[in-house]
């Protein structure tokens, strides 16, 4: 699941390009890559800011990855720390991203978002990774300065990066699925609605 989830964080990189999107990629079907795989088919996923969202999916795969909610620590140049449950201190910077994304999930996850396919209850798995390089457009600089901060630590258009948060794999029959994802409660309660909904096609 791991490896599973970087997937899923790079091509939200690859495909993000700044806060008018609340999903990466904004169509199911935008990574080639991704459209001719024939196990599992990684779903666009959540970016950085609310709002609702429909996708029209054709997919191969037996399977799909849904994104339940989650973390992305990211490097960045704003000095900002991170205290861990047993009170280290640490960076947004490369070596300790993983300790970092380590911590979030055994202490800070938010309640599972309601999610279903087919009507049926999604529940998704707790994951980790280790420290991932993403893509980073030059139009990604907001709500986050994402290639500005390539450029000032000298890595222009990627930063490093980790994941925390709950993922699911959702094995589908051939034919037509539905896919509901409510991640409303992720931004407070005076948030924007959230709600992804994946029309999935598989052949």
């Amino acid at each position: 699941m791991q490896g599973l989830a970087t997937k899923q964080t790079q091509l939200l990189f690859e495909f993000y390009h700044g806060d008018q999107q609340s999903a990466s990629p904004e169509t199911c079907n935008a990574s080639p890559e991704n459209n001719d795989q024939t196990d599992v088919f990684l779903l666009p996923t959540l970016s950085f800011v609310g709002g609702d969202h429909a996708f029209e999916c054709n997919i191969k795969a037996k399977a799909v990855l849904v994104d339940l909610g989650g973390f992305v620590p990211i490097e960045d140049t704003t000095g900002d720390t991170y205290t861990t449950a047993d009170g280290t201190t640490l960076h947004f910077v490369k070596n300790d991203l993983e300790r970092i994304c380590d911590d979030v999930v055994k202490t800070s996850l938010p309640e599972p978002v309601p999610a279903t396919v087919d009507a049926r209850p999604i529940h998704g798995t707790p994951v980790s990774t280790g420290t991932f390089s993403v893509k980073i457009n030059p139009d990604a600089n907001s709500p986050f300065p994402f290639y500005s901060d390539s450029r000032k630590l000298h890595h222009t258009g990627s930063l490093n990066a980790c994941y925390a948060g709950r993922k699911a794999l959702v094995p589908l029959n051939p034919g037509k699925h539905l896919i509901d994802v409510d991640l409303t409660s992720l931004f407070g309660p005076t948030g924007p609605s959230t709600h992804f909904t994946y029309k999935v096609t598989r052949s």
